[in-house]
């Protein structure tokens, strides 16, 4: 395969498909770039994924993409979708981010898109706060890198 690469259209040489969930890509580099970002930080820990109980009997699990921590209490609960955003949070993904806001007994949640228009959208759910915004994916290396950096310096304060 020296002097090869891959391109979205059918060549002469035979290579076997593979599939990518960047749903899940897009995810896990959000929630690695953030603990990157806040390891030096000893009070604001990232957890990925971590399981949640939704009720009192503990038979319903809730897994949330990322929960931000300070001095190990929770202030923000973040999800993140690869789609494009259509004006609002579609209705699964809005209950389902407040469920978790008040599950952790947050007053806020951010929704997550990887989508290159500005987006910033607010809705107040009966005291808890739902944002959506963007993470723009396009641009160079560079450019992307301090969008990144950017990104994630909101993210400190907990908005």
């Amino acid at each position: 395969m020296q002097h090869l690469s891959l391109e979205g259209q059918a060549g002469s040489t035979q290579f076997a498909a593979y599939l990518l969930d960047m749903n899940k890509v897009f995810e896990l580099f959000v929630a690695c770039f953030l603990a990157s970002h806040f390891a030096d930080d000893p009070a604001i820990q990232v957890e990925i994924q971590p399981d949640i109980w939704l009720d009192m009997d503990r038979q319903e699990k809730g897994i949330p993409d990322i929960v931000l921590r300070r001095d190990g209490r929770p202030y923000l609960v973040l999800d993140t979708k690869y789609k494009t955003f259509r004006g609002k949070p579609e209705e699964a993904d809005r209950n389902q981010m407040v469920t978790y806001c008040h599950t952790l007994g947050l007053p806020r949640g951010i929704l997550i898109y990887a989508d290159d228009h500005t987006i910033n959208h607010r809705a107040d759910f009966k005291g808890i706060v739902l944002r959506a915004q963007s993470l723009a994916l396009h641009g160079s290396l560079d450019t992307f890198k301090e969008r990144c950096q950017q990104f994630a310096l909101q993210f400190a304060e907990g908005i």
